[in-house]
């Protein structure tokens, strides 16, 4: 829904700082798409931090939240893909590896939670992405059967949580993870803006 990774590994940079720490590309992109959690222990592993995960997480997602809200806008494509959607009547949700808190900011601040009929974060859910469980949570409050959801996904591990719930996948990786192993995806395209084009075709 937005280009939000550059300025995720700027918000980590800033927080890492204090530490005596700059993460590099290469470590953060081990992180991108992880659980919240499982992000913050892979820094502290690489770097050999002295720090309690949950007071790390703390500092970032707060950063990050500020800075996002401000600075993000609305991915090129994503208005017409749900418009796409909302013309036809389809109900439509955000499953994010993001805290709820976060996530429910970022909608409200590109202009898009009018248009959604669910919002979940990974911190509502037992296990974050590459579990299904924020997937199957999101389908149950649609009322649709996971098997009949279509899932758009930027990054390895969304794909593999879209795929455990039983839902076609459509990969649009991130351009930091554009090398990765999209495989199980079930189609992949390069942008929102040719998913949306797809999607006029199969109108006619």
């Amino acid at each position: 829904m937005i280009d939000s990774e550059p300025i995720a590994l700027e918000v980590w940079r800033t927080t890492l700082a204090p530490y005596g720490v700059i993460p590099s590309a290469e470590v953060y992109k081990r992180v991108i798409g992880l659980e919240p959690i499982r992000g913050v222990e892979i820094f502290i592993a690489a770097y050999a931090l002295n720090v309690a995960p949950g007071e790390l997480l703390h500092d970032y997602w707060e950063r990050r939240t500020d800075v996002m809200a401000m600075r993000m806008h609305a991915r090129e494509g994503l208005l017409e893909v749900m418009g796409w959607f909302n013309e036809r009547g389809i109900k439509m949700g955000v499953a994010s590896n993001s805290p709820q808190s976060y996530v429910e900011r970022i909608v409200t601040s590109i202009g898009v939670k009018s248009r959604l009929d669910c919002v979940w974060g990974s911190d509502r859910v037992a296990a974050g992405k590459p579990a299904p469980d924020v997937y199957l949570a999101s389908a149950k409050e649609l009322g649709v059967p996971a098997g009949l959801c279509l899932a758009i996904e930027d990054s390895p591990a969304g794909v593999a949580a879209a795929k455990a719930a039983g839902m076609y996948c459509v990969a649009i990786p991130s351009s930091e993870l554009s090398k990765r192993d999209f495989s199980l995806a079930n189609a992949q395209f390069e942008s929102l803006k040719a998913l949306h084009l797809a999607l006029g075709e199969s109108d006619e």
